[in-house]
Parts: structure tokens; sequence; C-alpha cells
């Protein structure tokens, strides 16, 4: 509460107190409420002649009733003052009890106004708690929104990224495919080129090889040819196939000679044997290491007629 009204309402409460006081006063000191002195006796005396004891006694008597009037008097007005005294104390005591009764009027005024004071600086915190309160949850709602939209916004990203990841995948992978079919067809086609090359010099190779000791068997059987004696009593019609084992060197191996099939003519089966013996060591050294291969054993038929050189 202001200064100024606090001292505005102890001078009206004051003027209060003073007008009850006044009304009180007033009311206390009519006529008619005073007690009434009673009204002295007045004794006539009659003056007559007396003697001096006479004249001593009434004096005294006079004296006597003066002093009962005077005593009378100061009674009254003892009376009178201690009831306005009392008069006074008990306006005093009143003034007293309306200014105590006003003081706590008024501080029953001040607490009141205190507690409504107190009351709506409280239900101003509340409001302000309760504003407050709505702020925060309106901030957190803008937050939680702001936090569902940003995850929205990095899932809908994320999608975009993996779409396009996917998209970046598959294209990548088609291409590999692509490059890996052409790939594929470029290795089976120099597969098959190198097969085809592998088989036609295999082929070529086996032609070769094949020439080579086709004519290695035409050289060999000319020198046995060359080296043969024609035994006497051989006819054409004869035939022996003999076993010939060969070093790669062109040398008859130990025990290479072997009769496979007789012609029934042993001096033509001897002489062919012997042919053999003198014609080697064959050239096998002019083929090559696989060629020689062929001649580790060669069978060979000879009959008179393929002989004669």
């Amino acid at each position: 509460m202001k200064a100024e009204n606090l001292t505005l309402s102890v001078l009206l409460a004051l003027g209060v107190h003073l007008l009850a006081l006044g009304l009180l006063a007033w009311n206390g000191i009519s006529p008619r409420a005073l007690p009434q002195p009673e009204t002295p006796q007045i004794i006539r005396a009659q003056v007559v002649d007396q003697d001096p004891a006479a004249r001593r006694a009434a004096e005294q008597e006079r004296l006597r009733q003066q002093e009962l009037q005077r005593q009378r008097e100061a009674e009254q007005a003892r009376l009178r003052e201690q009831r306005r005294q009392e008069e006074a104390r008990r306006q005093q005591q009143e003034a007293e009890r309306q200014a105590a009764e006003a003081r706590r009027q008024e501080q029953a005024r001040q607490e009141e106004v205190r507690r409504q004071e107190q009351a709506r600086q409280e239900a101003q915190r509340q409001e302000q708690a309760r504003q407050e309160a709505q702020r925060q949850e309106a901030e957190r709602q803008l937050q939680l929104r702001r936090q569902r939209e940003e995850q929205e916004r990095q899932r809908t990203e994320a999608e975009r990224v993996r779409a396009q990841e996917d998209a970046i995948r598959r294209e990548v992978e088609a291409r590999r495919a692509a490059e890996a079919a052409a790939q594929r067809a470029e290795e089976e086609r120099i597969l098959r080129e190198s097969q085809r090359a592998r088989e036609e010099a295999r082929a070529e190779r086996a032609r070769q090889d094949a020439q080579a000791v086709a004519d290695m068997e035409a050289v060999i059987f000319t020198l046995v040819a060359q080296q043969w004696t024609r035994p006497p009593g051989v006819t054409a019609d004869l035939e022996a196939l003999v076993e010939v084992r060969l070093l790669s060197t062109g040398e008859l191996a130990p025990g290479g000679l072997r009769l496979l099939r007789s012609s029934g003519h042993a001096a033509f089966d001897r002489s062919t044997l012997q042919a053999i013996e003198r014609a080697a060591p064959f050239p096998l050294l002019q083929l090559e290491p696989r060629q020689r291969d062929a001649f580790r054993v060669v069978n060979l038929l000879f009959k008179p007629e393929d002989l004669v050189w």
C-alpha cells in the first residue's frame, strides 16, 4: 500500500473517532444526565434578642451550617469532578477502544489487502507459471514438430538417396552385366579361337608328327632294306612281323628285337633281324622329342618284295 493512502486512512479513522468522542461528550454532560446537587436547607432564624451565649451558639450554628454547606458544595464539586474524570476516562477508554478497533480494523484491512495482494501475486505467479508452462509446452510441441519434420525430411532424403543409389547400382550392375556378358562373349570367342587354334595346332602337329613318323618309318625301312641280303629259297608270299625297341638316340635297346610272327622260313626271319641290326642306329635325332616316342616300340612287317632295293 502506498504511504499517502495509509496516511489518508489514518486521518479518516482519527476524524471518525473524534466525532464519536464529541457525540459521547455532548450526551454525557447533558443536565439531565448529571446528578442534581441536593438543595441546601435554609434555616430561617428570627432575630430575637438573646443573651450572648445564645448569640454565640447561634453564630456557631450558622458557621457550622455554612461549613456544612461548604463541605456539601465541596463534596458535590468533588463528585462532579470525579464523575467528570470518570466520564473523561470512559470517553478516553472508548476513544482508545475505538482507536484500537480502528487500528484493528485498519490492520485487518491491511491484512486483507496484504492477503489479497499475496493472493493476487500468487494468482499472478500461477498465471505466469501457467503461461510459462504453456510457453514451454508450445516450445516442446514446436521442437517435437521440428524434430518430426526433420526426421521426415531426413527419411525422405534418405529414401531419395537410396532410390538414387539403387538406380545407380542397377545401372552399374546392368553395365557390369553387359560388360561381363561382353567380356564372357569375348572370352568365349577367344577361348573358341584359342581352342580352334590349339586344335588346329594339334591337328597340324599331329599331321606333322604322323608325316614325320611315316617318313622316319620309310627311312628305317629303307635303311633296313639296304642292309638286307636275300637268302636262297625265299618266295614272295613270305612275311615276318618284328617288334623293334629303340632308344631316343635311334640305337637298338638291349634285347630290342623280337620276332612277333614268323614267316615260316627261318633264313628269311634271320635275315630281317640281321638287316635291322646292321641298319641301326636310326636317325631318330632328326625328329622332335615327342615324335621319337612313336619309335620306342615299332612293329615292322617285312615281305621279300618290300625289301628289294
